[in-house]
């Protein structure tokens, strides 16, 4: 026996409503097909030039970071992230080794601890007090 619609269970329309709703959206989907596919391409395409926008800037950003880093700066041979410290003694006084000594040993052992970075390399540039060049011959003449 069919139940006529004013005596069918509010419980019965409920369960049914989204089921008639899909039906419903899926004919007007077919019958304007030519249209939903054109609305699909818009979104693909405006989805697609908003992403590309940060992917782009990130790439470009990436590229002047890896150009940056690898070009030698004034011509030194100092790879990228090098650390240099320098001690202008004309300006403040000349320096003797026991008073380098601990900026050194610092250097060597506490600083790679304290900056959580593998030394891969390390070197000491070193200088003097212009000093004459004199012939070997003991001739009192300087060479430069």
């Amino acid at each position: 026996m069919t139940q006529r619609p004013e005596q069918q269970s509010p419980l019965g329309w409920l369960i049914r409503a989204p089921f008639d709703l899909l039906t419903v959206v899926t004919r007007r989907l077919l019958s304007h097909f030519g249209m939903m596919m054109a609305l699909a391409v818009g979104f693909t395409v405006a989805i697609t030039l908003v992403v590309a926008i940060p992917v782009y800037a990130e790439a470009v950003g990436y590229r002047v970071l890896k150009t940056e880093l690898s070009r030698r700066d004034n011509g030194s041979q100092r790879p990228p992230f090098a650390f240099m410290y320098r001690y202008l003694g004309n300006i403040k006084g000349l320096l003797s080794w026991q008073q380098y000594a601990p900026l050194d040993r610092y250097m060597r052992e506490q600083m790679p601890l304290d900056l959580g970075l593998p030394v891969e390399q390390t070197a000491r540039y070193t200088a003097t007090d212009k000093l004459p060049m004199l012939p070997t011959d003991g001739s009192g003449t300087t060479l430069m």
